[in-house]
């Protein structure tokens, strides 16, 4: 787990960057825009640090998460306390994104509980409990030749996504770091193409990581949730060769993507 601690602080770090300068002009703005892109952010930094096993962070994120979707709902509740209180709540998972390569947090009980009273005065509800990854390895499938394993895959991009296809194939992208992908679905010309039924993507991957390296993986993701990262089917044969893979460089749904390196 430990090689994707850098990964999780860059791209934590650079969707608080984005929060921070979208809440400074929030008060002014109230653009509906705006509030969807800060709650697509909190809510991608909440399954990445729940992916981690990152409790106190994942926990902090969610009540940002909680305040966001009442305001992106009801604009007009939008006052100076509730930014300068959302603010802080992004400095305090900032810091935790700079110290989780050394696993040491701050106490965030305080801005986290004045985040719930906050939902909670908004909305009249209390904030759902929390999801966080055991990150404890789960148990391995037979080992293939080599000491690879295969994992079936399954994910969904979220229906608040812009570009689901640019998310579908940059998951793609970063699975194909862990080893050999075969029985994509859809086809990889469909997910250029931006067409994922219902926001789904599913492969399989021939690896040496574990199932918690690969949902960490995936985690990391913005706006890609992992539906199920499950041992493939005992003495499933393998096609004879993998997919052909991405040209240098792509076009995917409107934004042009590199190809990788």
């Amino acid at each position: 787990m430990s090689k994707y601690l850098a990964l999780f602080t860059s791209e934590a770090t650079e969707h608080l960057d984005a929060m921070g300068g979208e809440l400074v002009s929030l008060e002014q703005q109230r653009s509906p825009d705006v509030l969807a892109s800060l709650f697509r952010h909190a809510h991608s930094v909440k399954g990445m640090a729940a992916a981690m096993g990152f409790a106190a962070t994942a926990t902090l994120a969610h009540r940002l998460e909680d305040v966001l979707g009442v305001l992106r709902d009801a604009p007009e509740r939008i006052d100076r306390p509730t930014v300068d209180l959302l603010l802080q709540g992004v400095d305090a998972l900032s810091r935790h994104a700079r110290t989780a390569a050394v696993g040491t947090f701050d106490d965030v009980t305080a801005v986290q509980e004045a985040l719930g009273e906050r939902y909670r005065l908004l909305s009249g509800r209390d904030g759902l409990p929390t999801r966080v990854a055991n990150v404890v390895a789960a148990p391995a499938p037979p080992p293939l030749p080599g000491g690879l394993a295969r994992f079936v895959v399954e994910l969904q991009v979220l229906a608040t996504s812009a570009t689901p296809g640019v998310r579908a194939f940059l998951a793609y992208k970063r699975l194909s770091t862990l080893g050999d992908l075969f029985a994509v679905q859809p086809e990889l010309s469909d997910i250029k193409a931006g067409k994922l039924p219902q926001g789904r993507f599913r492969c399989e991957v021939e690896t040496k990581a574990s199932q918690a390296d690969i949902e960490a993986l995936v985690r990391t993701i913005g706006e890609v949730e992992p539906l199920s990262v499950r041992p493939a089917a005992s003495g499933s044969a393998a096609p004879s060769a993998p997919p052909p893979g991405p040209s240098p460089e792509v076009t995917v749904s409107g934004p042009r993507l590199p190809g990788p390196a």
